[in-house]
């Protein structure tokens, strides 16, 4: 859920649920949700009498009215600006217009330039908002395209025609990916010898003169000094300066390649790996990770490291060519913290391949599609899993999905010592986001509750009970419990017995695959890893409607019944019976479950890294950005 959604809810849900309308005054309506959200006031008005509204001409704009009540003019409305680029001499300009659904047949959309208007191609991309199945919010999608002439300067509006009535635009909203915007006085961006810049609801851009640019960078420094004397913002202002400098002596590209701030072991690592051995000569290869996790010296024997959210960090994520990770965490995309706008126009210019952190069995569409992370390839492993890229809303086109397998596969091997290892994922419905003031990041914390979950006392009684950790020791088994690294700081809320093995949170991944004889995941992408390995299986799905209904992401192309690489237990008795089974039998892989792993990935080898090499050297010019 957006954040627009989740501010919208109480009132959204509240009241048409309690029907509650008959006794809120209008302004009572306005004051609850907030203008912000003007389209979801429109909504519960347009309820509230019934589907009379009047739409007013007040000469050049329109107002909302109901009843007695002008609630606000068409020109309220924002144009929401998500990418905003020049390839070649042609300008690229796409984003949404935000309209109230209930309305919406009586919108027009046009974009202006220097006073003339001019074709776009509107689409649906997904970017609707709606509270329990029903829209309130319709966000229609626009690209323009202008070839421009370097004698010309361009003034760029918008127009919301509506119920006839020609009303402009009265403000862009900059999303996270456009380089421009009006937060700070005097922002500006560059790009192939063009200035660009927001100046009320308009975007102007023009072709810099010989020192222009120097200029306009020399006017913002100079806006930004004054507007504060604060610590932090003298050292963005330090970082600009020696980003340009470095910029003009830059010899080499930059690449970055990263996995969790505090942990590496995973894809970012193994790619990072291959390529030191590579010696790319165009390109300075840098991990990121922080100072204090234990993988710090380590890498440091592969390569150069170098401290996460560190003055360098910051200054080498604008250089950046590339950036090769296997996670999306705000540190990683924006490591300056609530100074993210002072850079706004230099970072996000890095092409980002995501080399993933499992394979991607469920629609992940919500959080990972091209407006909420724009990025420049993502790495896959099976047909089906690229099929689904781009079948299902992630906005991407088929070129930004590279089907090479990941690159930790490649290091992934066999050293069985009669382990039988437990792996669950974690369950958004029972933590929350908060701040970490210390270190400026977000982090995950349990609610209020966590206790009494069932997915706590379910793992608890497994790894207490005496019977079931009894027959494993018989049969000479060990028993691991390893939950995924959200859950690790909470992992003393776990009870078990003393013969079950809790591994730290910066135990190898790759080491304990291969130690493990048997896996017993639930919907953790980890499975992948193991049946790789070509070693059993068991899914523990006790809670599978729940958690599917509540966590980040929602079932997809995968189906576990006919795809999946072992069997499913509902109950604990049923896993216990196919533990069991499995310890007779040497823990062996059963033939159908081979077969699907065979059936699943595109590749069974140790090429993915050298796959991945060779997409990136094919498409680069040698040229840093």
């Amino acid at each position: 859920m957006s954040k627009e959604e989740e501010k919208c809810r109480p009132v959204l849900g509240g009241y048409r649920r309690k029907k509650k309308l008959h006794n809120l005054s209008d302004r009572e309506i306005i004051r609850a949700i907030g203008m912000e959200n003007l389209p979801a006031i429109i909504d519960l008005l347009y309820s509230k009498y019934k589907g009379i509204c009047q739409l007013i001409d007040i000469g050049g704009d329109c107002m909302f009215r109901f009843g007695d009540t002008n609630v606000a003019n068409v020109s309220y409305l924002a144009t929401y600006v998500h990418f905003l680029s020049i390839e070649n001499g042609i300008l690229k300009l796409e984003g949404n217009v935000s309209w109230p659904a209930v309305l919406k047949d009586r919108f027009k959309f046009s974009v202006w330039v220097n006073g003339r208007e001019s074709g776009c191609r509107e689409f649906d991309a997904g970017l609707d908002l709606a509270y329990d199945g029903k829209v309130y919010e319709t966000r229609r999608a626009f690209l323009y395209e202008q070839q421009l002439d370097e004698r010309e300067c361009y003034d760029i509006s918008f127009c919301y025609e509506c119920n006839g009535i020609p009303c402009r635009s009265g403000k862009i909203n900059a999303m996270r990916f456009s380089p421009v915007a009006d937060v700070l006085e005097r922002q500006y961006a560059v790009r192939e010898g063009w200035i660009l810049f927001v100046e009320g609801s308009h975007i102007k851009l023009k072709k810099a003169a010989p020192g222009e640019a120097a200029e306009f960078e020399r006017l913002f420094l100079e806006a930004a000094a004054a507007k504060t004397d604060a610590e932090d913002v003298r050292e963005a202002i330090e970082i600009r300066k020696e980003y340009f400098r470095r910029k003009r002596e830059q010899k080499k590209a930059v690449w970055l390649f990263m996995d969790r701030i505090d942990k590496a072991d995973d894809n970012g690592e193994a790619f990072f790996e291959y390529v030191c051995r590579k010696k790319p000569e165009h390109a300075d290869c840098y991990f990121v990770i922080s100072r204090d996790s234990p993988d710090y010296d380590r890498l440091a024997g592969t390569g150069k490291v170098v401290e996460a959210l560190s003055k360098e960090h910051r200054i080498l994520l604008l250089l950046a060519d590339y950036i090769f990770t296997s996670q999306l965490n705000g540190w990683g995309e924006n490591p300056y913290g609530n100074l993210e706008e002072y850079f706004r126009d230099l970072y996000h210019r890095a092409r980002v391949v995501f080399l993933q952190h499992g394979v991607t069995k469920d629609n992940q569409a919500n959080w990972l599609n091209r407006y909420n992370q724009n990025l420049h390839a993502v790495i896959c492993s099976a047909r089906e899993e690229q099929k689904a890229f781009l079948e299902y809303p992630y906005w991407y086109e088929e070129s930004r999905i590279w089907n090479t397998g990941m690159p930790r596969m490649d290091r992934l091997y066999n050293a069985d010592s009669k382990v039988i290892l437990f792996m669950p994922t974690w369950r958004k419905a029972l933590m929350e986001q908060r701040l970490d003031e210390d270190r400026g990041i977000y982090r995950w914390y349990l609610k209020e509750g966590f206790r009494r979950s069932s997915y706590r006392r379910f793992y608890t009684k497994i790894l207490s009970d005496r019977y079931f950790l009894g027959k494993c020791t018989e049969a000479g088994y060990r028993v691991i419990f390893m939950p995924h690294p959200i859950m690790q700081p909470f992992i003393g809320e776990f009870q078990a017995a003393d013969e079950v093995e809790i591994l730290p949170y910066d135990t190898s991944w790759r080491e304990l695959f291969a130690r493990g004889s048997i896996l017993v995941t639930d919907y953790s992408s980890v499975a992948f890893d193991f049946a790789y390995l070509k070693k059993p299986v068991i899914y523990c799905q006790f809670d599978r409607k729940e958690f599917f209904q509540s966590h980040t992401y929602q079932e997809g192309y995968f189906d576990y019944g006919k795809m999946g690489f072992g069997e499913i237990a509902q109950t604990r008795r049923k896993l216990y019976q196919l533990i069991f089974e499995y310890l007779e039998q040497g823990c062996r892989e059963k033939d159908i479950y081979q077969e699907r792993v065979k059936a699943f990935y595109t590749y069974l080898d140790t090429k993915c890294c050298e796959r991945i090499y060779e997409r990136v050297m094919k498409e680069y010019d040698g040229v840093p950005f």
